[in-house]
């Protein structure tokens, strides 16, 4: 796999690999994303795509891994943080779920309804709390 990251731009793997998720396609998401992953393990974004990816094939424990470390670099990205308290749900470990989910409701807590990412907040706890609902 490593050899076909050597050649094309990263940009149009991860375009390309944004293209397959929007379009269903986990497995090409997984492939294209790849590279980028490789050549930058650190960069948020891609991690959560690549996380997106796995999770889309069904791979949860490894799609949490690109979760965790794309909230490990950036520790508000909220859309991280709900996917993984959902995947942790889909898997029944509810313990790590309910820390996403306790994150959400500080962060709620710290913020006024008002503030400029109240709906996304709410969206993220009504999500893992769905999970949990489903999976418990």
């Amino acid at each position: 796999m490593w050899k076909t990251c050597t050649r094309g731009s990263d940009e149009g793997r991860y375009d390309r690999g944004i293209a397959h998720l929007e379009n269903g396609e986990f497995i090409k998401a997984e492939r294209a994303l790849s590279c980028t992953i490789w050549s930058k393990r650190t960069d948020v974004i891609s991690n959560y795509l690549m996380g997106l990816a796995k999770a889309g094939n069904g791979k949860s424990q490894e799609a949490n891994k690109h979760f965790e470390r794309a909230i490990q670099h950036k520790q508000d990205f909220i859309a991280a943080r709900r996917e993984l308290g959902r995947t942790h749900a889909s898997i029944g470990a509810q313990k790590k779920a309910r820390e996403q989910l306790a994150w959400f409701d500080n962060e709620i807590g710290a913020c006024a309804s008002d503030c400029e990412k109240a709906s996304d907040l709410a969206l993220g706890r009504n999500v893992i709390l769905a999970a949990l609902n489903t999976h418990e």
